[in-house]
This record gives C-alpha cells, sequence and structure tokens, in this order.
C-alpha cells in the first residue's frame, strides 16, 4: 500500500508541477499590437472637376496584429480624426461606429485569431499628425499596444530543448526526492501518532 502511494506521489506532483508551468507559459490570451506601417502623401492632385482646386492628400496605413494564444473579439480602432476613405485588407467584417455628434468615430472588426494581421490604409485630406490620429485599439479582453514595428515572438529551437531538459531534470530531481523521502516522513507521521498524549 505504502509503495502504491509512494509511486503515484512520485509521478503526480511533477505532474502537477508540469501542468502548472504549462498553464502559466500558455495562458497570455489575446495580445493586440500595432503601428503605422507606411504614412505618405501626394500634393497638388488636380480634382476630378475641371479647373477645381488642387489638393493635398496623405496616405496613412496601420497593421494590426493579434501576437496572443486566444482569439481577440470586438477589436474597436477609435480615431481622433476620421479619414475621408478607409480600406481593411484583408477584408474582414467590420462596423462603423458614431460619436455622440452622429460622426463617425470608431472601425470595428469582428474578430482576429491568434498570428492574424490586418490592414487599414487611410486617406486624409489633412492629417494633424500621422502617430495621433489614432486614438486608442482595444478589444474585449485587453487593450493594444503600440509599437514601432510588427514583433512576431520567435523563440531559438535550442533555447527550447535546453528549457524542456532542465525541466526534465527538475521532475527527475523532484519525483527521486519524494520517491526517498517518502518512507521516513511515513515514519515520522506514524511516531507523531504514537506519541502518548
Amino acid at each position: 500500500m505504502n509503495s502504491i502511494i509512494q509511486i503515484l506521489l512520485s509521478v503526480v506532483i511533477p505532474g502537477l508541477i508540469l501542468g502548472y508551468v504549462n498553464k502559466c507559459l500558455n495562458s497570455r490570451g489575446p495580445r493586440l499590437l500595432y503601428f503605422v506601417s507606411a504614412a505618405t502623401w501626394f500634393t497638388n492632385i488636380q480634382s476630378q472637376q475641371q479647373g477645381g482646386p488642387q489638393q493635398n492628400l496623405h496616405v496613412v496605413t496601420i497593421a494590426i496584429r493579434n501576437n496572443g494564444n486566444a482569439v481577440a473579439r470586438r477589436i474597436d480602432i477609435s480615431h481622433f480624426q476620421w479619414p475621408v476613405y478607409f480600406q481593411i485588407v484583408p477584408f474582414i467584417s467590420h462596423q462603423v461606429i458614431n460619436d455622440q455628434n452622429n460622426r463617425p468615430r470608431v472601425i470595428r472588426l469582428d474578430s482576429l485569431n491568434p498570428g492574424e494581421t490586418v490592414w487599414i490604409s487611410y486617406v486624409f485630406g489633412v492629417l494633424i499628425d500621422t502617430n495621433a490620429f489614432i486614438e486608442y485599439v482595444r478589444s474585449e479582453e485587453v487593450a493594444g499596444s503600440q509599437t514601432r514595428m510588427l514583433l512576431n515572438p520567435v523563440v531559438s529551437p535550442r533555447l527550447v530543448k535546453v528549457l524542456g531538459v532542465l525541466i526534465l531534470c527538475g521532475l527527475i530531481f523532484i519525483g527521486t526526492a519524494i520517491w526517498w523521502l517518502y518512507p521516513p516522513a511515513m515514519e515520522g507521521v506514524r511516531e507523531l501518532i504514537k506519541f502518548p498524549r
């Protein structure tokens, strides 16, 4: 009976520790990153009307990526300045939400899967600042963070192997320690139970 409990403890406890470590490493949820990927302008564009005024057009493209490991739902992209036109590539289901004054303010994307990236290109007549026309990017679960470039998580295969070996050695050590310490611990418990009161 004691050997069965000893074997179970030497297997179950390292398994629970490994499960907890795995949960801590993989329970990030969605993680939204966005950045301005391109900004350009066209000066002195002739309007479609003959003899119409010349215009300056500003084109800005932002990239939004879910770098987490869960689906991000209802992503809102709020704007300080609304564009003349925008386009989402690849096209995904979205809607435009108006503010209190019935002016368009927010683009809402239905969802972004883990590792999925969308680009939104904007056309402005007059642009105040290419880095400040977005008020915020957020989903139901998390607020997005702006970066200077789109960062993909890159883990070295060698690092994964080293961590795997270290975790395996730690689990073997914990299992062996439980295996060797179980009998003396049980003897101590038996002595405490026999101790006269």
